[in-house]
């Protein structure tokens, strides 16, 4: 049943929005490699979730490894364009569009 899955990786999607906003504002300000060490971490983290999850869970493991590393690079992500930008970013004002 792909239900659970669809459901974990649909909730994963609203941090993946925030993920390609924060990380779309730390490329324009100069800051790519940070993006690109960031990037790269969560390639590293989803393939080391996956061997880890796949197995127990299937593709229930996938969805959930996925999903977490989004949630964890979107946070990553937020935190360095806060400390490298002058925006006021939080999730709040996200969600308000509020940022600037």
């Amino acid at each position: 049943n792909a239900y659970p899955s669809l459901l974990v990786l649909s909730v994963a999607h609203i941090f993946t929005a925030t993920n390609v906003m924060a990380g779309s504002l730390l490329k324009v300000s100069g800051h790519q490699k940070v993006t690109a060490r960031v990037v790269a971490c969560a390639v590293v983290m989803n393939i080391l979730f996956n061997i880890w999850l796949i197995p127990v869970f299937g593709i229930l493991g996938a969805a959930l490894a996925t999903a977490g590393v989004r949630i964890v690079n979107s946070i990553i992500h937020l935190g360095y364009a806060k400390k490298y930008t002058k925006l006021r970013l939080t999730w709040l004002s996200l969600l308000k569009k509020d940022y600037v």
